[in-house]
C-alpha cells in the first residue's frame, strides 16, 4: 500500500483557500485561549506565585503578554469578516508562533519553580495539548516542537538523572498520544474543509463550462466596482439550431467553445454563465472603445470555430454598458442596460454588438444620459428578443 508521507506529515503546501480556512479557525481558538491564558496568568501571579521572583516569572509574563498578544491578533483577524489582508495574517502567525515559543519555554522551565514532578508533567501535557492538538498544527511541527518540549522536560525535571524510568515511559507515552491527536485532528479539518469548499465550488460554478454561474456572479458583484465598470451580455444565436439538427452533444459543445473563446479575449475579466445560451462578462477597461474592439474581435474569432465537433459557423449577439458602478444597484443597473442592447442586437438581425457609454449609474438612478457609440442602439424601450 502506497503512503503519502509528504502529505501524511504536513509538507505538502496547501491551497489557499484551505490554509485560510486552518488559519481563521486557529485564530479563534486563538483568541479565546490568549485571553482565558492571560487572565489566569494575571491571577495565579498575584495570588500564588508572586514570591518567586523575577527570574522564575519571566516565562509566566512572558505568557501573559504573548497570550494577551494573540487574543489582539485573533479580534483583529476575525472582525475583517473574511476581508483578510497580508498583514492582518502575518500578525496573527507572528502571535501564535510567539505564544507557542513562550509556551514551550514555560514547560521546561516549570520545574525549576518549585513544583513537583507530577504537577510539571500535568502542565507538559497542558502545553503541548494547547499547542498541537487545540490548535490545528502541521504533523511535522507537531513531532518536532513536543520532541523538543518532551526532551527539555525530561531533563529539567531531574526524571533522565535521578532514572526514574516510570515517570520517563509516562511522559514519553502522553507525548506520543498527543501528537498522534494533533495528526488527526489535522487531516480530520483538511477533509472536512476540502469537502465544504468542493460543495461551495459546486454551488457557484457551472458543470459544463468551468464559468462561474449566476451565483458566482452575485458574489463577486463587488469585484467590478469603479468607474470604468463595464457589462457586456453575449447570446449564441440559433442555439437550438445545434440542438435539435445535431444533438446536445453538438450543443454541449458550442456553449464550451464559446466560454473558451471568452477566457481567451476577456482574460482577467468575470465570465459567468448567466443561464441557458447566454453568458455575461464584467470587469474594468480603460474605454469603451476598447471593449468595443475586444467584443468585435471575439465575435470574428468564434466564426472560426468550425470543425467535426461544430459543423456550423457560431454567431453571437452581444449588448453591453460602459460606464460607472460603485454599488450592487449600480452594477444591476448596468446589467439591465446591457440586457436591453442585447435585445436590439437580436431585433436588428443578430451576430451583432450594441453597446452606450453610460454616464452616470447611481443607486437611486432612474434616468441615464447615455452617449450612443456608431453601431449602438438608439435610447427607449427595447423591443422583445427574437427567438434564440
Amino acid at each position: 500500500m502506497h503512503v503519502d508521507v509528504a502529505n501524511w506529515l504536513g509538507l505538502r503546501k496547501l491551497e489557499d483557500s484551505i490554509n485560510k480556512d486552518l488559519m481563521r479557525t486557529n485564530t479563534y481558538v486563538g483568541m479565546w485561549i490568549g485571553a482565558l491564558l492571560a487572565a489566569s496568568e494575571v491571577v495565579l501571579s498575584v495570588y500564588y506565585n508572586v514570591e518567586i521572583g523575577f527570574v522564575h516569572m519571566a516565562p509566566r509574563f512572558m505568557l501573559l503578554v504573548t497570550g494577551a498578544f494573540l487574543s489582539y491578533a485573533g479580534i483583529r483577524y476575525t472582525r475583517k469578516d473574511g476581508d483578510v489582508t497580508e498583514a492582518d495574517a502575518l500578525i496573527f502567525t507572528a502571535a501564535h508562533n510567539l505564544f507557542v515559543l513562550m509556551l514551550a519555554v514555560y514547560a521546561i522551565t516549570v520545574p525549576r519553580h518549585g513544583v513537583d514532578v507530577r504537577t510539571a508533567s500535568m502542565v507538559l501535557a497542558c502545553v503541548e495539548l494547547g499547542a498541537t492538538s487545540i490548535f490545528v498544527c502541521r504533523p511535522i511541527l507537531a513531532i518536532v516542537y513536543n520532541s523538543v518540549v518532551c526532551v527539555g522536560y525530561l531533563f529539567t525535571s531531574g526524571i533522565v538523572a535521578e532514572g526514574e524510568l516510570l515517570a520517563l515511559i509516562c511522559t514519553v507515552l502522553m507525548t506520543f498520544f498527543i501528537t498522534i491527536d494533533s495528526f488527526t485532528r489535522y487531516h480530520q479539518h483538511l477533509n472536512v474543509t476540502s469537502s465544504r469548499i468542493m460543495l461551495h465550488t459546486a454551488s457557484i460554478v457551472d458543470e459544463l463550462t468551468g464559468l462561474k454561474n449566476r451565483r458566482g456572479l452575485r458574489l463577486e458583484f463587488g469585484d467590478h466596482f469603479g468607474d470604468d465598470a463595464f457589462v457586456l451580455m453575449v447570446d449564441v444565436d440559433d442555439f437550438k439550431h445545434f440542438n435539435d439538427t445535431y444533438g446536445h452533444d453538438t450543443g454541449d459543445e458550442v456553449l464550451r467553445e464559446v466560454a473558451r473563446g471568452l477566457r481567451g479575449v476577456f482574460d482577467g475579466c468575470g465570465i459567468y454563465r448567466f443561464g441557458g445560451d447566454e453568458f455575461i462578462v464584467m470587469g474594468n477597461m480603460a474605454s469603451e472603445k476598447d471593449l468595443r474592439a475586444r467584443a468585435e474581435r471575439y465575435r470574428s474569432a468564434i466564426h472560426t470555430h468550425v470543425n467535426e465537433r461544430i459543423p456550423e459557423r457560431i454567431r453571437v449577439s452581444m449588448g453591453y454598458v460602459f460606464g460607472a458602478a460603485h454599488d450592487d444597484d449600480g452594477v444591476r443597473l448596468l446589467m439591465r442596460d446591457a440586457d436591453e442592447h442585447l435585445y436590439v442586437a437580436k431585433d436588428r438581425g443578430k451576430d451583432q454588438i450594441c453597446g452606450d457609454v453610460l454616464r452616470a449609474a447611481a443607486t437611486d438612478a432612474t434616468e441615464k444620459d447615455a452617449v450612443p457609440t456608431t453601431d449602438s442602439a438608439v435610447a427607449g424601450d427595447a423591443p422583445a428578443r427574437q427567438g434564440a
